[in-house]
């Protein structure tokens, strides 16, 4: 089946996302299960009333060997993967097709050290390089420039905006999310991780980009904020779910967030599985129960998952979810 909008970004641990585990009914993820095939995976969706499966693709990776997924973006016409060895793949989000894949590791122009995280936009590609520079391509990863960011601690995730970039950094003792401008130059700086620990399993997925706008998730204090009209408010929290709505909320860490409407699409670990649920943002109560589905990414109102191919290491499932209200 043919996709004609995707967009999703990929999960740190791709096989977090495979299966529900035989011993757990009750739609939590076990961090031990290994990759299903299309087929199991919209089983798992189609048992659950919220969500359900709507459109799926096959992404070939053809000859090209990539190893661990960390991250993916999409653009208008192309997919771009990163995996743990450096290498960027571009792929045909019509087709699922693969176009081009380089990995250009080093500090010259046009190379990248240590990249982290990838951002789409304005036809271009954005690449953050650890500790503090972002390399800029077109789409078919040709270099255009290297932008370095005015700050003294390393960036860990990075979205680009209309402007400029976002960046989050743990730590920095001047705010943990800065804003730049095109050329990386530092315009603010917002506090909100309050001094805590960070939860020990942290992606790089910390800044997200939905059509409302660009959320960030602190994992020092397992909330959601909102950055809107240069404030940075608390959206939700997981110390806001009444202690009703999960046996195990005080064992519960923040993983990932997707707000939509008045509602949150909250993913966090307990007793080593990932659990979904959906939260009302007035009342922090639960309106879907556990969800055996962890998706990616979200764009006009629909859920996007990017899933390994038990069958074929070299392809990946991408499936579409809708919200039944």
């Amino acid at each position: 089946m043919k996709l004609r909008e995707i967009i999703f970004s990929v999960l740190t641990f791709s096989t977090l996302v495979s299966c529900v585990s035989e011993s757990n009914t009750s739609g939590a993820i076990n961090l031990n299960a290994t990759p299903t095939t299309e087929k199991d995976l919209k089983e798992i969706v189609e048992t659950k009333e919220y969500v359900s499966f709507e459109d799926s693709l096959i992404f070939d990776a053809e000859d090209q060997i990539i190893s661990h997924v960390t991250n993916v973006c999409m653009s208008d016409s192309n997919l771009f993967v990163l995996d743990d060895k450096g290498l960027i793949a571009s792929f045909d989000n019509k087709t699922g097709k693969l176009k081009r894949a380089v990995n250009k590791k080093g500090h010259g122009n046009g190379e990248y050290a240590n990249p982290s995280s990838l951002s789409a936009a304005n036809g271009y590609l954005y690449v953050l390089d650890v500790p503090n520079f972002v390399v800029q391509y077109d789409e078919n990863l040709n270099y255009v420039r290297k932008i370095s960011l005015a700050m003294s601690f390393p960036a860990f995730d990075l979205q680009k905006t209309k402007d400029g970039f976002v960046a989050f950094c743990f730590y920095a003792p001047d705010g943990a999310v800065k804003v730049f401008d095109d050329d990386g130059n530092l315009l603010k700086s917002y506090s909100c991780n309050e001094n805590k620990i960070p939860s020990m399993l942290v992606t790089n997925n910390v800044i997200v980009r939905t059509d409302n706008g660009i959320f960030i998730i602190d994992a020092m204090s397992d909330t959601l904020y909102e950055l809107k009209n240069d404030e940075l408010t608390p959206l939700f929290g997981l110390s806001d779910v009444p202690a009703d709505s999960d046996s195990e909320n005080l064992e519960m860490k923040m993983y990932s967030c997707y707000p939509f409407e008045n509602k949150v699409f909250t993913f966090y670990f307990s007793n080593n599985y990932l659990k979904g649920q959906i939260y009302d943002l007035t009342t922090h109560k639960s309106v879907s129960g556990l969800l055996g589905l962890v998706p990616s990414f979200m764009k006009n109102g629909k859920f996007y998952g990017f899933y390994p191919n038990a069958k074929d290491e070299n392809k990946y499932i991408l499936m579409r979810h809708k919200i039944n209200e």
